[in-house]
């Protein structure tokens, strides 16, 4: 375990220096945290990290044996090698320039919201002034003092909650998330669970929409079926409903992309075309898919 923590301390380093990309750096990460040694073996076959040692790599499992074929892990480019680590699925984003990003984006980003109350208590406060004026002038001629006025309302959020709401909308301004994956954000970024929650929850989201950006975004750099989007967006922290609707919401060719998925097999290994339908057919693909996918790569 001591060197998980040790290769976390040193990818947080070299995302630091510019070394890995975001994306290397959020599944890496996400891998690391599984927290699966390089001794254990899968149960089912397919694609896994290399357990010789190159975290930018995976090797084929065929349910008993590792069967020595090799391929650069589809999920990243070509980076660093790390400890081995096991198949898990990138966590939202962290810190590097992505956090340097919404500190910048973040400037500016006031919900009319958040002004509400000052707003009002501004109002109410030039309202009630120029009422003592008038009646300061009004009772010039006596002794009679104008009557106290009680003191405007206090501020709706503390200065942190403020704070916390500002973050939230501005990660949502160019990111998709799951409410859970905002929160757990917004705590990673040192905001206590109850500013996390009660920014996430006053913010007017559409989880459903989220969902489907988040879809869309995975889909722009990697194959997927369909339940196996549906799965990649329950692991973001999406409720089984909300991952179904933001995938059936997209336009998708499954055909089209389980011949991404068998190419991008093809591209790394050796298949059989029994072997390669029945790859896909695991990674959730249903048989005619499978079968137009390895049909088109020509196998």
């Amino acid at each position: 375990m001591s060197s998980m923590f040790e290769d976390l301390k040193e990818l947080q380093a070299m995302l630091e220096r510019g070394e890995v990309t975001q994306t290397e750096y959020d599944i890496v990460r996400a891998d690391l945290l599984a927290g699966m040694s390089q001794d254990s073996s899968p149960n089912e076959p397919g694609w896994y990290s290399d357990p010789s040692g190159q975290a930018s790599h995976q090797a084929y499992w065929d349910g008993s044996n590792w069967t020595g074929a090799t391929r650069p892990d589809p999920r990243i480019a070509m980076g660093p090698s790390l400890s081995p680590v096991a198949v898990a699925k990138p966590p939202v984003y962290k810190r590097g320039w992505f956090i340097a990003l919404v500190a910048v984006l973040g400037v500016g980003f006031v919900g009319a919201a958040l002004t509400e109350g000052t707003a009002t208590q501004t109002a109410n406060t030039e309202s009630q002034a120029s009422s003592d004026n008038t009646q300061s002038r009004a009772s010039s001629n006596n002794t009679e003092a104008p009557t106290p006025t009680d003191q405007a309302p206090a501020s709706r959020f503390t200065r942190s909650e403020e704070n916390a709401i500002r973050s939230a909308e501005s990660y949502l301004s160019f990111s998709a998330f799951s409410r859970s994956g905002l929160i757990e954000q917004l705590e990673f970024e040192g905001f206590t669970n109850a500013e996390a929650t009660l920014a996430v929850d006053y913010l007017d989201v559409e989880w459903n929409r989220q969902a489907a950006l988040s879809a869309e975004s995975y889909l722009d750099f990697s194959a997927f079926s369909r339940s196996g989007l549906i799965e990649q967006l329950k692991f973001e922290g999406f409720t089984s409903d909300q991952a179904t609707r933001g995938v059936d919401s997209i336009t998708v060719d499954w055909n089209e992309q389980a011949w991404k998925s068998a190419e991008s097999y093809l591209e790394f290994s050796s298949f059989s075309r029994s072997g390669l339908i029945d790859q896909l057919l695991f990674e959730g693909f249903t048989q005619s898919q499978a079968t137009y996918g390895v049909d088109k790569a020509g196998l």
